[in-house]
């Protein structure tokens, strides 16, 4: 085993962290769409009264939602391969690990149970979300921030000035309460 978690998640996942990050990235730049799809409903089809375009711009967006929701669920469901992969791994080389330490003073079975039934379960979800759930979240923010500088960069200004605190903050209060 590696020393370093980062070490360890990119020769657990490498190269399936990547097609994570790749769809991801997919996700997080189709969440403008519903938005924009919307402004063009209620701005061009239902002020000018276009029945047509306002069928078009709907089955449009109904599309969207539909290729953004099967993305994530792909993508979901693909994390979750990952994390079991991850989890699997880890218990052979725990158990491995314990068989041979064991030697002329054998590892209790329930200690072995415990370190492969539970403690494998949670590095394993955090090899799952740690590259890719950042991402979606900041390529997600990022995405509507664009999108809001794009069609009111006033209100972005806005936006932008009243969450920037948050940046020192929220790092200063996980500092507070873990002591770090």
């Amino acid at each position: 085993m590696p020393r370093s978690l980062l070490v360890f998640i990119w020769q657990a996942s490498g190269k399936r962290q990547i097609f994570l990050c790749g769809l991801t990235i997919i996700v997080s730049l189709l969440t403008t769409l519903p938005l924009e799809l919307q402004r063009r409903i209620v701005d061009d089809a239902i002020h000018d009264h276009a029945t047509d375009l306002l069928l078009l711009l709907a089955a449009a967006y109904l599309g969207v939602l539909l290729v953004q929701g099967g993305l994530k669920y792909l993508l979901n469901v693909y994390r979750g391969l990952m994390v079991e992969e991850v989890a699997r791994h880890l218990r052979h080389v725990v158990f491995d690990g314990t068989q041979r330490q064991g030697g002329d003073h054998p590892v209790k079975q329930g200690a072995v149970v415990s370190m492969v039934a539970a403690e494998v379960e949670d590095l394993a979800g955090f090899v799952g979300d740690s590259v890719s759930f950042p991402l979606l979240q900041i390529g997600t923010a990022l995405s509507a921030m664009g999108y809001l500088i794009w069609v009111e960069p006033r209100i972005a200004l806005f936006a932008i000035v009243l969450y920037l605190p948050q940046l020192f903050v929220v790092p200063n209060a996980v500092q507070v309460v873990f002591g770090q």
